[in-house]
């Protein structure tokens, strides 16, 4: 805790790349972490189930611009692409071709996202496709909402929307937390570290923390926007309004893991398969990713309002919700093969308050207002700061990496 260049507020993706960076830099740098391990919302636990389970981010999205996928495999971890082999059902039956039966549907709504893009209206996907009538409708709006953003069509901005990167994803067998926390494992961290206040009001920042105060040339805040917009970190002076709404602008989502483990790794004859059943008026869809790497456990996943309901109600209830709805499209052999289950709820961690950050309608352009940098000695980073990759482990890595190299930029112009 000795007055670094450089403090890094958060041992996840983001911070973890910025801390990488300053070292390879010639800084002296201090990383904080609130938690007893590092990787933040990309963990991976190895004690419920007794194989890996990612808790948080499971899929190294865009593969081509994942600096996980090449660093994996050069370390030896067994890194492997996804197959995106879905069924989609309705009801208990499958429907021939499963994706491509509805890539119509998507394409219809897709066009009239760019369109209201392109006008610059930043309405939501949901009014922005209100006039689309088609069979898929509530399907579609529940792959574009809850399935991938953890939030309703209602709550997702067009313009952000449009702004999203695409490209293939990869899985790492021995799971991604496990794959980041050892790109970390070298890093001056200290963990059960909790920020409550930065000072910068002086020449230098005063971080106050549960064991004791930092002084530093430069802070790097990577905490995600719904810790900063319950205010959980007091900043003296305040920052400015516009970068308040940020915090509350770029929210979180809702989106969890439910993990049901079988007794017999081959329950499933294909594993890491999707099984996804269609929406409609009188049900939620519902997404699963089966037999994840061969090891028997399946993710069922929740989001948007539907994961909130269930996450109020408790772990009991998402996992009787979970395994009710896969028994719905499987059939009884579900819960005869079953053994036990968790869900994860980051909705709930004060170290989260959600999943990943989204920008509500109307508030595309306060992404670039949370990258901005305050008095050129507060820094922001992580997965809601990357103008393309938000809600990613590969745009918090990048966006750490790119911080860290403007804050040196700005020390070394001061000197």
């Amino acid at each position: 805790m000795n007055n670094p260049d450089v403090v890094v507020i958060g041992a996840g993706a983001a911070g973890i790349s910025a801390a990488q960076t300053l070292l390879e830099l010639g800084l002296n740098v201090l990383v904080v972490e609130a938690e007893n391990h590092i990787g933040g919302r990309c963990w991976t636990d190895m004690e419920t189930f007794g194989v890996p389970y990612d808790v948080g981010a499971h899929w190294l999205h865009f593969g081509d611009n994942n600096f996980y996928v090449p660093y994996g495999q050069k370390m030896g971890f067994d890194i492997y692409p996804d197959s995106r082999n879905v069924h989609l059902f309705e009801n208990s039956r499958e429907i021939d071709c499963g994706f491509s039966s509805i890539s119509n549907s998507r394409s219809l709504y897709e066009a009239a996202i760019g369109d209201a893009a392109s006008q610059g209206l930043d309405t939501s996907i949901a009014e922005a496709t209100e006039h689309i009538s088609d069979p898929n409708k509530k399907t579609i709006e529940f792959i574009l909402g809850p399935w991938v953003m953890g939030k309703e069509a209602s709550e997702i901005s067009v313009i952000d929307h449009e702004t999203g990167a695409d490209g293939a994803d990869w899985f790492c067998r021995e799971g991604f937390g496990t794959l980041v926390a050892h790109y970390g494992s070298t890093l001056p961290i200290s963990l059960d570290t909790n920020v409550t206040a930065i000072d910068w009001s002086g020449t230098s920042v005063k971080i106050e923390t549960n064991r004791g105060i930092v002084r530093t040339r430069v802070v790097i805040l990577t905490v995600s926007t719904g810790v900063l917009a319950k205010e959980n970190i007091r900043f003296q002076p305040q920052l400015s309004t516009e970068k308040q709404e940020s915090f509350h602008g770029i929210s979180m989502g809702c989106y969890e893991h439910v993990v049901l483990q079988f007794s017999d790794g081959d329950f499933f004859e294909e594993f890491d398969s999707y099984i996804v059943r269609k929406a409609n008026e009188q049900d939620d869809g519902i997404g699963a990713l089966i037999n994840i790497r061969g090891s028997g456990l399946t993710f069922c996943d929740i989001g948007g309002n539907r994961g909130r309901d269930l996450i109020d109600q408790g772990e009991a209830a998402c996992i009787d919700y979970a395994i009710n709805e896969l028994t719905r499209i499987l059939g009884s052999e579900v819960k005869k093969g079953f053994v036990k289950g968790a869900s994860s709820s980051w909705l709930t961690h004060p170290r989260t308050e959600g999943s990943y950050a989204g920008a509500n309608p109307g508030a595309a352009h306060l992404r670039s207002v949370l990258r901005n940098s305050v008095g050129e000695r507060i820094f922001f980073a992580g997965e809601a700061c990357h103008p393309s990759l938000w809600a990613t482990v590969a745009g918090a890595h990048t966006s750490g990496h790119q911080v860290a190299i403007e804050a040196e930029k700005i020390m070394t112009k001061r000197i």
